[in-house]
């Protein structure tokens, strides 16, 4: 507590109307006044004058809220414009490929570093080298590369916010560095080169990248502490107890421009809160955001994935649907033998198939890594989602003496499961955890 004093009672009435004004109240005294806590009797946000019922009749602007998902899947008119767009900026030939040479556990650091000095080469094909690993990108290696590059973008500290919900954090180095457009560049050529995007976001940070409506807000985007103070609040049976709430998140509302006193705050405030909560996810960032968004326009992939937002949607949410089993079923095309080996290739195929119905539930795991169907296909693929411009073919399943796995050419081989193999489960399972692409979180 701070103290200030005068020399008589005339100067402490002189000043009577300047210390209202900068934060003292009269103590009783004409000596002495006190300074009392923001966070307690008098609000930074109200004057000291301001009647006490000033937001009593204050209309409550309206924000319409929204928990329902949203579209989650590319269409096939957007999947034929963007692989038309891809044939259209990328040189159709690998004479002179922009080569990425990167290590597997610096995807993101090793790609922006390169894509700041490739800027003239960005009409070129893009191949991609693991350092220290033998392989030929025909395709494979690229599709595996983007499945790094988008787990370690999300765990990143260019990111903030909760799985599936993140936004961009403000980041001034990085700003400065221009890192944020790099890192649109990269996503722009993902979308044309056998990758996902980076369906990551928040539905409002999603929406503010395809320029759609942002007056619908969802409340799944808040990040965990604040959602549960929001569903307290609702819940609270009186004005007094949501005002103790919404005083554990003050700051935050401040923050994001919520500057309405806890103690003048009332349920009907609620919507308008979540509002201004959920906006700061794009306010906060938006020199970043803006950035990013920038080098997404490269080869126009923006502009046309603006033209089609709906379709567009789940190469920037993180709310898209997880690969299903049926899913990695229609890529399968079985090339049976004929003669002898139909029999035998039949009862292989459906053994595998067996274990790939299995990954839906908890029966294909290994000492407690339980497997998913986003897991068969990296193993099947280089890519643990499906690519925006989709696969270039569906993945051959043939059959001969030894397993092998083409995730190139998308060709799958398979022998004939030993005789004292137990549990067909566990024996494909086990060599799915033992591959190369296989990564526990």
């Amino acid at each position: 507590m701070r103290f200030k004093h005068y020399s008589s009672i005339q100067q402490a009435t002189q000043q009577h109307q300047t210390v209202q004004s900068t934060g003292f109240v009269d103590a009783g005294t004409p000596t002495v006044q006190f300074w009392v806590s923001t966070r307690t009797l008098i609000d930074v946000t109200r004057d000291v004058s301001q009647p006490e019922d000033e937001y009593g009749d204050t209309e409550v602007p309206e924000i319409r809220t929204s928990t329902s998902s949203g579209p989650v899947t590319t269409s096939e008119e957007l999947t034929q414009m963007l692989r038309e767009q891809a044939r259209t900026c990328i040189r159709q030939t690998d004479e002179d490929p922009l080569t990425l040479e990167v290590r597997r556990n610096f995807v993101l650091r090793d790609a922006l570093q390169y894509i700041r000095v490739s800027q003239e080469d960005l009409h070129s094909p893009l191949h991609i080298r693991f350092l220290g690993e033998q392989g030929i990108d025909l395709g494979g290696l690229r599709r595996e590369f983007w499945t790094l590059f988008l787990y370690q973008v999300s765990h990143s500290t260019f990111i903030t916010g909760r799985p599936g919900r993140l936004a961009f954090q403000k980041n001034f180095i990085e700003q400065r560095k221009r890192t944020f457009y790099y890192l649109g560049q990269l996503v722009a050529l993902s979308v044309l080169q056998d990758g996902p995007g980076l369906p990551i976001f928040s539905d409002i940070v999603t929406d503010y990248i395809l320029d759609r409506d942002r007056s619908v807000v969802s409340e799944g985007d808040l990040p965990e502490h604040l959602a549960q103070l929001i569903e307290q609040m609702k819940e609270a049976d009186s004005d007094a107890a949501a005002q103790t709430l919404f005083q554990q998140m003050f700051d935050e509302a401040c923050t994001a421009g919520f500057l309405i006193p806890s103690t003048s705050f009332n349920k009907s405030f609620i919507p308008a809160l979540v509002g201004a909560l959920v906006n700061n996810l794009v306010e906060s960032s938006r020199v970043e955001l803006d950035q990013f968004v920038d080098g997404l326009k490269t080869h126009q992939v923006l502009e046309l994935l603006r033209l089609r937002p709906d379709d567009s949607y789940c190469i920037f949410s993180g709310r898209t649907k997880p690969v299903t089993v049926e899913a990695v079923r229609l890529l399968l095309h079985f090339r049976y033998r004929t003669g002898i080996h139909a029999e035998t290739d039949q009862q292989t195929a459906q053994g595998f198939l067996t274990f790939l119905r299995a990954t839906k539930g908890s029966t294909a795991s290994v000492n407690g890594v339980k497997l998913q169907p986003n897991d068969v296909l990296m193993w099947l693929t280089g890519s643990a989602t499906m690519p925006a411009v989709g696969f270039h073919k569906v993945i051959d399943v043939e059959f001969g003496d030894t397993l092998r796995v083409d995730t190139c050419a998308l060709v799958l081989t398979l022998a004939e499961v030993p005789r004292e193999v137990e549990d067909v489960v566990q024996h494909y399972s086990e060599l799915l955890i033992n591959s190369q692409t296989f990564q526990a979180e």
